[in-house]
């Protein structure tokens, strides 16, 4: 036992260094974005951002001129999410001093601290299933765009999309709801109905025992959703039947992301997934070093995603005050 509690310091360095230098690649990623939509002129010849507007998207009536713009302001959203998160409750500092010490808060650990962790071991993980699915002979499917901007457009876009479908209205609607009229003795302001929606678990935190709701609800509402998440990319014809696996597991992700950490995390997650390597891939046009960024984070995000699962005990240990013990039961 002394022998744990000596390595479990050295874990928590060397994750923190290494989460430290993905949440850059993270801001790398979308700054890459925001300069080819400033300045397309700056990137290859091969890329040109009069092709976004050629596209449309699915269910939004738009402008075809209005397609780089909406494209800005959803990098810009994913930006104004990375901010709320940092600052959330306990911010992204004090979190970070805490978690070096070993000490525990009753809001639980920063999520930006806690981004790299899901993002990485669930990337690794859906690609090694993905993987043994293909080789037993089990389609995995996938989207098939016209080009990189084609992907980053509508890649971004369904995040907002599918948060707002899968997550939103099926999850934390019914928790605000919930949360709302258990606590209807109380006076509440916009505010906290909106902190009810958007941040439960900080609700549920700032009420100090007054305001609860059942695990099993919750992962009800979690599970449903996540099984029709699952569903609806199979039966897009996009995908095949083997990604309906790692769907519902990254719908379970999004949707107790969401709960625990508020709407913002899960669409930082969701982005991850869909969009932040299509970004990425923007350095690849350019010729070495430049170009080698993309594969460069990918192995990186690998080896880190299988570090994390084959020494996540000993990175986080459980703890009695996380968000998780404060639901009634």
């Amino acid at each position: 036992m002394a022998n744990v509690k000596g390595i479990l310091p050295v874990f928590r360095r060397f994750y923190f260094i290494l989460a430290v230098f993905s949440l850059s690649t993270y801001l790398l990623s979308m700054a890459l974005a925001i300069a080819f939509v400033c300045f397309p002129n700056a990137f290859p010849g091969s890329l040109n951002l009069d092709s976004i507007e050629s596209y449309a998207i699915p269910g939004l009536v738009l402008d075809q001129g209005c397609m780089p713009l909406l494209f800005l302001l959803m990098i810009l959203a994913f930006i104004f999410a990375l901010i709320v998160s940092g600052i959330s409750p306990p911010n992204l500092y004090r979190s970070s001093v805490a978690f070096l010490k070993g000490e525990d808060s009753a809001y639980g650990m920063n999520f930006l601290l806690l981004m790299p962790f899901i993002c990485s071991a669930s990337f690794f993980a859906f690609f090694v299933v993905h993987f043994l699915e293909e080789s037993a002979g089990v389609p995995v499917g996938g989207v098939v765009f016209q080009d990189l901007f084609e992907e980053l457009l509508l890649s971004s876009y369904s995040v907002f999309a599918e948060e707002l479908v899968f997550r939103m209205l099926p999850v934390l609607v019914p928790v605000a709801f919930y949360l709302i009229v258990s606590t209807r003795e109380e006076a509440m302001g916009i505010r906290e109905a909106l902190l009810a929606l958007l941040k439960p678990k900080f609700f549920i935190i700032s009420k100090r025992g007054r305001a609860g709701i059942p695990r099993r609800l919750v992962a009800a509402l979690v599970v449903s959703s996540s099984l029709i998440f699952a569903y609806a990319h199979v039966a897009s014809g996009a995908w095949g039947a083997g990604k309906f696996l790692t769907a519902f597991i990254a719908g379970l992700i999004l949707g107790f992301t969401a709960f625990n950490y508020g709407f913002e995390s899960s669409i930082l997650i969701h982005w991850f997934y869909n969009a932040y390597w299509p970004s990425l891939a923007l350095a690849s046009e350019f010729p070495p070093p430049l170009g080698w960024l993309y594969s460069g984070i990918f192995y990186y995000t690998m080896i880190l995603g299988a570090l994390i699962l084959v020494f996540l005990p000993s990175i986080f240990r459980p703890s009695g005050s996380s968000p998780g013990h404060l639901q009634t039961s």
